[in-house]
């Protein structure tokens, strides 16, 4: 079974339900079902951080730390414990039920978490259905430090179901990402695989997505100063922010009642045809502004009927079509600067826009009504081929 199916997809019902503590033994394997333990969330909910216990519990693969195994050294550890990880592969899935922090002694790519098969943590999910996953963080305020997590074998990779972990100074490659509740941080990482945001509201900061990143709502999504090469789509309601980020050969989508601000980004080396900004879908809207958008089909496209999206203050170049627009709403399109646009500086579909502001340099052709678009045209500038 592959681990990107359901959890990588959007699945029935979503993950609203707990997946918390009553466990069993088959082979090595542990299995978690989604009864409540109360007594591990008020453990896990005290917020006492590892700095301030200050107990350290050493594991070694060659047996010179405490324990061999990241599992022995977890059930060991108490709230606010600190597992020291030695240089090494830890070939072991486990689940972390406690606010623990567990440190890389060295650099994160001499400390490896890889699970083997047969070791993953299955646990039922809520329509029913056994799921085997690497690492599980079960409801507890975790952090993840100079270490790296590979995943690579039939099971979701990592699952962040609860609480405020903090992945600083990670890598992680191979199967999913999946976060359905829990307010998780990433800083100083690198993610080479499936982000999945599922219902939670992740920060991901200074950081490196190379898989798809695919946020859906109801929680609050922020990814700022951060590079994507796999592109991002924010969906199923998704609310948040784009903020200062590189975005390179992969599109920013805001899909299906989304709301998103898009600020600051650059998006560039856009293929297959499609705009490097685009808000499409039943009720998405999107504020954006102050980005770069260059080389694409067309820069920015807002293609959701309602509500209103504004585009503000861009800089698109070298592109078939600058901004596109086919929206019945009053999309604001204000102080933008179009050069280099093969076609249509401005392509409008339908719908009464304000257009006002906007510098269009070297485009075949400024504006392009269509579709019975009546914009409400204020002072735009129009350059002369040759002159931008």
């Amino acid at each position: 079974m592959s681990a990107e199916v359901p959890y990588g997809a959007r699945v029935p019902g979503g993950l609203g339900k707990s997946v918390q503590g009553r466990e069993t033994m088959q082979s090595p394997r542990r299995v978690v079902t989604w009864a409540l333990a109360a007594g591990l969330v008020g453990a896990s909910a005290t917020g006492v951080s590892a700095q301030e216990a200050g107990d350290v519990i050493t594991v070694a693969p060659d047996g010179g730390g405490d324990h061999t195994s990241i599992r022995e050294a977890i059930e060991e550890a108490e709230v606010g414990s600190i597992v020291l990880l030695s240089p090494g592969t830890y070939d072991e899935g486990f689940v972390v039920d406690k606010a623990i922090t567990l440190s890389g002694d060295g650099p994160r790519e001499e400390i490896v978490i890889a699970p083997a098969s047969g070791t993953e943590i299955m646990h039922t999910a809520p329509w029913g259905e056994e799921i085997p996953v690497g690492v599980y963080v079960d409801q507890a305020d975790v952090t993840f430090e100079h270490l790296t997590l590979a995943f690579d074998g039939e099971y979701l990779g990592l699952l962040l179901d609860g609480g405020t972990s903090l992945l600083e100074d990670v890598s992680v490659t191979g199967n999913d990402i999946v976060m359905p509740r829990g307010e998780p941080t990433f800083r100083d990482s690198r993610i080479d695989s499936y982000f999945a945001v599922r219902g939670a509201s992740p920060t991901v900061e200074d950081s490196e997505i190379v898989g798809h990143a695919s946020v859906d709502g109801p929680g609050r999504t922020v990814i700022r100063r951060s590079t994507l090469s796999g592109g991002t789509s924010a969906s199923a309601e998704a609310v948040g922010a784009y903020e200062d980020n590189l975005f390179i050969g992969g599109q920013l989508a805001v899909d299906t009642g989304s709301d998103m601000l898009v600020q600051g980004n650059t998006v560039r080396d856009i293929d297959d045809n499609q705009a490097g900004i685009l808000v499409i879908g039943e009720g998405s809207s999107a504020e954006i502004v102050g980005n770069t958008v260059e080389d694409a089909a067309i820069g920015i496209s807002v293609e959701a009927r309602q509500p209103q999206s504004s585009i503000i203050g861009n800089t698109v170049r070298d592109v078939r079509v600058g901004i596109h627009v086919a929206s019945e709403a009053e999309t604001r399109i204000e102080d933008n600067e179009i050069t280099d646009a093969r076609t249509f500086g401005i392509l409008l579909q339908g719908g009464a826009p304000v257009v006002v502001g906007n510098r269009i340099c070297d485009a075949e052709q400024a504006f392009e009504l269509r579709g019975g678009a009546e914009p409400q045209l204020g002072s735009n500038e129009v350059c002369e081929p040759g002159t931008s």
